[in-house]
């Protein structure tokens, strides 16, 4: 996936998002994207994690480039996608909270107010370096992805599965 089609995908997943929301009573800000990270803070990330002998994947190196995360990019699920700052400071907490859910909980760039989080499995990765995505929900079940795109096309079809229902049932009250 380019950079254009990563923005693309993050873009579409939030605008979906959003009008999902005007069917909600209570209302949220709509989600945010970050600009893409400095590079200096992306080093430092890179060099945090080598010392705890971890490479990140290319596609959350790539993520960054494009924004430095987005608050509440899973409204639903009370999940943001982490800025490097984040993934940083988080770290001591996810490796000490979650160990559970090893090893998962090594390399976690999503996560938000609930138990809820999403991870690299670094033990599964691919001669790229691509590692499967594994989201944990509050009560411990895991969902999993091929890949970083994978999830992140997924939550895309989330969303526009969403609007589709919540448009049509609209569309049968005004036929009432």
């Amino acid at each position: 996936m380019t950079d254009e089609e990563l923005r693309k995908v993050i873009e579409a997943t939030l605008d979906a998002q959003g009008k999902n929301a005007t069917f909600r009573s209570t209302r949220r800000p709509d989600a945010v994207m970050a600009p893409p990270a400095p590079l200096v803070e992306v080093a430092e990330f890179k060099k945090v994690l080598a010392k705890d002998g971890l490479t990140p994947p290319p596609s959350l190196l790539q993520l960054l480039g494009v924004c430095n995360g987005v608050r509440d990019y899973m409204q639903n699920q009370d999940i943001s996608l982490r800025s490097v700052k984040e993934m940083l400071s988080q770290r001591p907490e996810d490796l000490s909270w979650w160990d559970d859910f090893a090893p998962v909980h090594e390399l976690v760039f999503a996560s938000g107010d609930t138990n809820a989080f999403v991870g690299f499995d670094r033990l599964r990765a691919d001669s790229r370096g691509e590692m499967p995505v594994v989201m944990v929900t509050p009560r411990g079940e895991r969902f999993e992805y091929r890949d970083l795109e994978d999830f992140l096309r997924a939550q895309l079809r989330i969303q526009t599965n969403a609007l589709a229902v919540n448009q049509e049932d609209r569309a049968h009250l005004a036929d009432d």
